[in-house]
């Protein structure tokens, strides 16, 4: 494991070095190890794999893997992005020991990737299959993003139940959401931005026509309905800056 580099090129290789350690140390894993990550030659195969795994491609007759994998050949960051929330993840939550951990058992993450998949197909006006990928996520996940939000990279996701973004959201790169957060603009002329490197915190509210600037801080269970300042920290109903 030492000799590997920590770093997005290497990251195939951290993740089933990470499984097979797994399988050394805990022969239960052995059958779900293989079949879910050893047996893949690539990373793109072992992501598109997992990720359709859980949808019931059947309700709607709609072959999400195929789908996933014309994404990710179409889309010259696709891979890139889903690299990087997978770093993002390991980074910043310390319960992720593992490499894989995401793909297999993090909700959070699987709904972004699969989101990222609905908003690829909102963009080509193929609207009916990016909102039943959108009604899936929400059944399986409990996390509801509408696939017209455009989501940067690095996000990191904990937790992820009632998640709820709605449409003319605008998320930066390396954001960290946690569970039960609300970002809506309710109007047709609102439009919220999120801007790189903020921090969502859990049961926070975001609702109307609002810019969060670059290194803000939501605290838990704010309600934000003002513009917040770079790097500031804000806490309370309605929010107010520390």
């Amino acid at each position: 494991m030492s000799s590997i580099r920590r770093d997005k090129s290497d990251l195939f290789c951290l993740i089933q070095q990470d499984a097979k350690n797994t399988c050394e140390e805990d022969v239960s894993s052995i059958d779900i190890l293989e079949n879910k990550i050893l047996r893949f030659k690539n990373i793109e195969d072992l992501f598109v794999f997992n990720l359709v795994d859980d949808l019931d491609q059947e309700k709607l007759n709609i072959n999400f893997y195929n789908l996933f994998l014309k994404y990710i050949s179409s889309n010259t960051n696709a891979l890139k992005f889903l690299e990087a929330d997978l770093l993002a993840t390991f980074t910043r939550d310390p319960a992720c020991k593992n490499h894989y951990d995401p793909i297999l058992f993090f909700k959070g993450y699987k709904a972004l990737q699969l989101h990222r998949l609905g908003h690829w197909l909102w963009n080509k006006k193929e609207y009916f299959s990016a909102l039943a990928t959108q009604s899936l996520i929400s059944e399986l996940y409990q996390v509801d993003i509408h696939p017209s939000c455009v989501i940067g990279k690095g996000i990191m996701i904990d937790h992820a139940t009632r998640v709820v973004i709605g449409e003319r959201v605008l998320i930066g790169d390396n954001i960290s959401l946690l569970h039960s957060v609300t970002i809506i603009a309710p109007k047709v002329e609102d439009l919220i931005v999120i801007e790189d490197d903020v921090l969502i915190s859990a049961g926070a509210s975001i609702i109307g026509n609002i810019n969060i600037k670059k290194g803000a801080k939501v605290g838990a269970g704010s309600l934000v309905i003002e513009n917040v300042s770079e790097g500031s920290t804000v806490v309370g109903v309605p929010s107010r800056q520390l």
